[in-house]
C-alpha cells in the first residue's frame, strides 16, 4: 500500500471501503444512485475501483465532467467514455459520413471527429449513445463524476440545465440505464435554486463517510509499516489527534506523507516528528492540501455573501462551538443586514462542503480544517 495524496486509489491502495463496495454493487442492480460526500472522501476511488474490478457481469462507463461547460461537450465526453467496441461502432458511423479511417477508434481521435463532424442536436446524439449501451453484451452502469460542478458550469444557462436534467431522468426511466451520479458539493442547493429538485427524486442516496477511529488507525499503521517507519501506537493516536476524528482519508494520507518524509532518514517517528509534520501540513508549503477547499468557497457563494461566510469561519476557528444566535450575528454584521434566508443557505452549503457541523453547536466538522483556517486567518 502506497501513500497517495489527492489522486484516486484502487486495488491494494484502497483501504477501508469494503463495506461501501458491498453496498454499492447490489444497489445498482435495480437503482440509480446519488453518491455524495464532501471533497476528498474517496467517492472517485470507490467508482474507479468498481471500474477496475466489476462484478456480476456489469461494466462501468466512467466520465468526469468537472471541466465540461456545455451540453454538446457532455455528449462528446460520454462518447469517449464508451467501451472500445461501442467507440469503434460510433466512429464507423462517423466515418461513413466524413470518410475517415474507422480503425482509429481511440477516445482522443473520436473526440476530435465528433467536434469536427456534422453538428447534431445534443439530445438526439446522446440518446443514440445510450441506445448503443443498451445493445451492449454487458450491462453498463454510467458513472458521472463531479456532477454538481458540471451543473454549476451550466448555471448561467439555467434553461439548459433544466433541459439536461429532465432528459437524463427520462433516459433513466425509459432506457433502463443505471447511473451513479457523484458530487462533492450539495447538488440539492443548486437544484433548489432552479426549482429542479424533482429531476433527481428517483435516485437512491448513498453517502461516503469519513473514517472512524478503527479504520483510520489501521490505515495509519499499515502505511507507516509499509514505508518502513518504526512507530508506536501512541504516535498513531497523536496523528489522529492532530487531524481529528472522524478522519477524511485524504487528510490522513497528507499527514502521513509529511510524517514519512520527516522520518525517512532515521527510519522511525516520534511525537516531535508528528508535531512538526502537522505544522508543515498547515504551513504555506502545505497550501496544496487545502487550496481546493478555499477556492471552492468562491464558486459556491456570490461575491456579496462571500465576506460574510469567511467572517463566520474566522469566528468559528477561534470560538467554537457557537450558538446559532452568536454565529448568525457574525454573519449579519459582515453582510450589513439581517437576512435569515441567506444565513440558512450559507450554513447548508458549509455543511455540505464539510466545513461546518451543527451536531453540538456550530463548529468546524474536522479539527484539521479548523486549524488550517485559523492558520490562514493569521497570515
Amino acid at each position: 500500500m502506497e501513500i497517495v495524496v489527492g489522486a484516486p486509489v484502487t486495488g491494494e491502495n484502497l483501504h477501508g471501503r469494503e463495506r461501501e463496495l458491498d453496498v454499492l454493487w447490489p444497489r445498482t442492480k435495480n437503482n440509480s444512485i446519488l453518491l455524495s460526500s464532501p471533497r476528498r472522501f474517496g467517492k472517485t476511488s470507490l467508482v474507479k475501483e468498481m471500474e477496475r474490478d466489476p462484478r456480476d457481469g456489469f461494466e462501468i462507463v466512467y466520465m468526469e465532467v468537472e471541466g465540461v461547460n456545455s451540453l454538446d461537450d457532455f455528449v462528446v465526453e460520454l462518447a469517449c467514455a464508451l467501451p472500445k467496441p461501442a467507440r469503434r461502432a460510433l466512429l464507423k458511423r462517423l466515418g461513413e459520413k466524413i470518410k475517415e479511417n474507422v480503425e482509429e477508434f481511440e477516445a482522443g481521435h473520436l473526440r476530435v471527429k465528433l467536434r469536427e463532424g456534422p453538428k447534431e442536436d445534443w439530445k438526439s446524439r446522446g440518446s443514440e449513445l445510450f441506445s448503443m449501451l443498451r445493445d451492449s453484451q454487458k450491462e453498463s452502469i454510467i458513472v458521472i463524476d463531479e456532477m454538481p460542478s458540471f451543473l454549476l458550469n451550466l448555471e448561467a444557462q439555467s434553461r439548459h440545465m433544466g433541459m439536461f436534467l429532465r432528459w437524463l431522468r427520462q433516459i433513466r426511466q425509459t432506457h433502463g440505464t443505471r447511473f451513479i451520479l457523484c458530487g462533492s458539493i450539495g447538488i440539492d442547493n443548486i437544484l433548489r435554486r432552479h426549482v429542479l429538485s424533482s429531476t433527481i427524486n428517483d435516485l437512491e442516496r448513498i453517502t461516503v463517510s469519513p473514517f472512524q477511529i478503527d479504520a483510520a488507525s489501521r490505515m495509519a499503521e499499515r502505511l507507516l509499516g509499509e514505508n518502513d517507519i518504526k512507530h508506536e501506537p501512541a504516535h498513531v493516536r497523536r496523528i489522529l489527534g492532530k487531524i481529528g476524528v472522524p478522519t477524511p482519508p485524504y487528510f490522513l494520507q497528507a499527514m502521513l506523507h509529511e510524517v514519512v518524509k520527516m522520518a525517512s532518514e532515521s527510519g522511525k517517528t516520534s511525537e516531535s516528528i508528528v508535531d512538526k509534520a502537522y505544522q508543515s501540513m498547515l504551513s504555506e508549503g502545505g497550501r496544496k492540501y487545502f487550496d481546493r477547499y478555499y477556492e471552492r468557497l468562491g464558486t459556491e457563494f456570490p461575491p456579496d455573501r462571500l465576506p460574510a461566510v469567511k467572517s463566520m469561519l474566522d469566528h468559528l476557528s477561534q470560538h467554537e462551538p457557537c450558538t446559532k444566535s452568536e454565529i448568525s450575528r457574525v454573519f449579519f454584521n459582515a453582510l450589513g443586514k439581517r437576512d435569515d434566508e441567506a444565513f440558512i443557505e450559507a450554513v447548508r452549503i458549509l455543511e455540505d462542503g464539510f466545513y461546518v457541523t451543527r451536531d453540538r453547536g456550530y463548529s468546524f466538522r474536522v479539527k484539521v480544517l479548523r486549524d488550517w483556517w485559523s492558520e490562514r486567518r493569521a497570515v
